[in-house]
Parts: C-alpha cells; sequence; structure tokens
C-alpha cells in the first residue's frame, strides 16, 4: 500500500482532495492538521471507505519530529503540503500567526522531507505545496491575467505569509535540489467551505434573511475556481508535474462580488421561493477591506496544454449544487 502525507487535510480544500485521494483502495493517507478552523463537513463529503484510510494527527506543521517520524515509518514518497492560515481579514488584525504557520510551518515540513531524502538517498520523492494568486498582488481591469511568468507583489499580511512560503521551496530546489513543486491558485469555492468565506456568507445571509456585507462598491473581482477540479488538478501535478516548476490553476470565471450575488440570490430565489426578495433589499455596502486587491485573474492556457486529462466543472453547476449544500445542511 502507498502512504500518503497530507497537510491541512481537515480544511476545505484539503476535505476535497482526502475524498479524491481515498478513491484509491491502494493507498493510506496519513494527515496533519492543527483544527484552527476545526473539522471542515470531514464526515459528510470524505465516504466512510474511504475515512477507513485516512489517519489524522492533531498536532502543529511545526512539531518536526512528528513529520520526521510519519515520512521514516511510512515509506512516504508524496507529501500535499496545504495547511495554512488563510483568511486575508484574519492576517490584517493578527499576522504572527499567518507566519508561524504558513511561513516557519513550511520550512519545518521542508527541512524534515530533505534530512529524510538525504539520509535515505531516495530519488522518487514529491512535495507540492500549495499557494494562492494572492501572492502576485492584483490587477487593473485591462491588465492581462496572472500567468507562469507574473511577478511577487502581495499586498496583505497573508499574501506576504504564502509568497514567502512560496520562496522556500523555490529556492530550497535551486540551492539543495529539493523536489517541490507549487500551485497558485484563483479563489476556490464549493460544499464545505469555511462559513467566513464570501460564497457560504452569501447563501447563510439569504436563508438567515440577513443584509449580506459586501466591501466597497463590490467590483472587485475573483476568478472563481471549484474545488473539486482544483484539486484534480493538484493530482495531476503531483503525479507528472516538473519538479521546481510553479502552476498557475484558475476557474477561467471572472467575476465581481456584486454580480457573483446576483447569481447567488437568483438560484436561492428558485430553491427558496417564500423568502424571495429583490435584489437590491438583499445587500449592504461596507467599509472596504485594508489594502483590498481589485481584480485576480489566471491564465490557464499552459495549465491545460499541460494536463488534458482534468476534465474540470461547468461554473454554473459546480455554484448550483454549492447552493444546495448549504440549503440541505440548513434543513
Amino acid at each position: 500500500m502507498q502512504h500518503i502525507l497530507v497537510t491541512g487535510g481537515l480544511g476545505f480544500i484539503g476535505v476535497s482532495l482526502l475524498k479524491h485521494l481515498s478513491r484509491d483502495k491502494s493507498v493510506f493517507i496519513h494527515n496533519i492538521d492543527n483544527l484552527s478552523l476545526g473539522v471542515t463537513h470531514f464526515e459528510e463529503l470524505v465516504p466512510a471507505a474511504g475515512q477507513a484510510r485516512i489517519k489524522t494527527y492533531v498536532d502543529d506543521i511545526n512539531n518536526q519530529d512528528l513529520v520526521s517520524s510519519l515520512i521514516r515509518d511510512n515509506d512516504i514518497r508524496q507529501v500535499y503540503h496545504l495547511a495554512a492560515e488563510s483568511h486575508v481579514d484574519r492576517s490584517i488584525s493578527g499576522p504572527r500567526a499567518f507566519y508561524e504557520s504558513n511561513v516557519m510551518g513550511t520550512l519545518s515540513m521542508v527541512e524534515a522531507c530533505r534530512d529524510h531524502i538525504e539520509q535515505t538517498g531516495i530519488d522518487d520523492f514529491r512535495f507540492l505545496h500549495v499557494s494562492t494568486d494572492e501572492v502576485f498582488g492584483d490587477l487593473g481591469p485591462e491588465d492581462p491575467p496572472f500567468s507562469e511568468e507574473s511577478s511577487y507583489h502581495p499586498s496583505s499580511p497573508y499574501s506576504a505569509s504564502k509568497a514567502a512560503s512560496d520562496f522556500i521551496i523555490k529556492s530550497w530546489h535551486r540551492t539543495f535540489g529539493f523536489p517541490g513543486m507549487v500551485t497558485n491558485c484563483s479563489n476556490n469555492f464549493g460544499p464545505g467551505q469555511n462559513a467566513e468565506k464570501l460564497i457560504p456568507t452569501i447563501i447563510n445571509s439569504l436563508a438567515e434573511n440577513r443584509r449580506i456585507p459586501i466591501y466597497g462598491t463590490g467590483q472587485n473581482i475573483r476568478d472563481w475556481l471549484f474545488v473539486d477540479t482544483h484539486v484534480a488538478y493538484l493530482e495531476a501535478v503531483m503525479a507528472i508535474g516538473k519538479l521546481g516548476q510553479s502552476y498557475l490553476i484558475g476557474g477561467d470565471m471572472e467575476l465581481t462580488n456584486l454580480d457573483l450575488v446576483k447569481q447567488i440570490h437568483r438560484l436561492f430565489n428558485t430553491r427558496r421561493p417564500d423568502q424571495a426578495k429583490d435584489f437590491e433589499e438583499v445587500f449592504d455596502f461596507v467599509t472596504d477591506r485594508k489594502g483590498h486587491d481589485r481584480r485576480y485573474a489566471i491564465d490557464t492556457t499552459a495549465l491545460k496544454s499541460r494536463f488534458t486529462d482534468v476534465q474540470g466543472i461547468a461554473f454554473d453547476t459546480a455554484l448550483r449544487d454549492t447552493v444546495d449544500f448549504y440549503l440541505k445542511a440548513r434543513d
């Protein structure tokens, strides 16, 4: 049986990854998660048969001794590193935790893996570091989307910490030949996302008859990526990605925050006609976030040409399934 190490597997993207990986009955997954955000719908989203082949260690990725022992004792050759603090607003109010997790945690992971590689001499180890497009800063309305050639311009404590962790992977590859890869994804959505994120906030606000808070004028643009599509690309990068390379994963769906609210509001009204309201009644503009990036977008041309076997899920279908998931969870 192949043993794989995942960090942050009980977070939103992590649970989707565990769901996908555990479909392979020849795989056993070791997952490290400190439960900083609790457990994100693991029981509902990962089938019982898959759960039986997942062991979770409630601990911190800065515990290098734990990481080292897991890798050594289970002959692990693949690591998916997802563990991170990721909420921009909380990074503004409390940056230190983001650096302890995102930067020092990544350093601890990489050093534990590097020590093992050097001690054993294995040559097929692969380490995938999952990051964000926010490291590139923001775009103007007419700017071309981010690509693999984009330079780093982080604009929040969160994105700065993720940029630093990306540079650990890149520089360790150049200096030590560390077998790392980086993926930078756009905004994820889907069933099981933490309630503090935008799409769950919109759905829950509508269901609870609360007005949806929208930063500024609602014209900030995000590129929305369905989480299961994202995870399918992560598996593909792990399988055939080039060591030392960065891959940008986007959803090819740019929407202003206001347009996103409109789409969800329309879906909500079809599901809950007894609670239907006019669009103008369901939201309020609130004071904009400090340093709020205007637009994110990813050019997926290189990604799709490299990983031709990955089939994404259409945005409309994914958004409908996401709305239905949250409404069902409330019933």
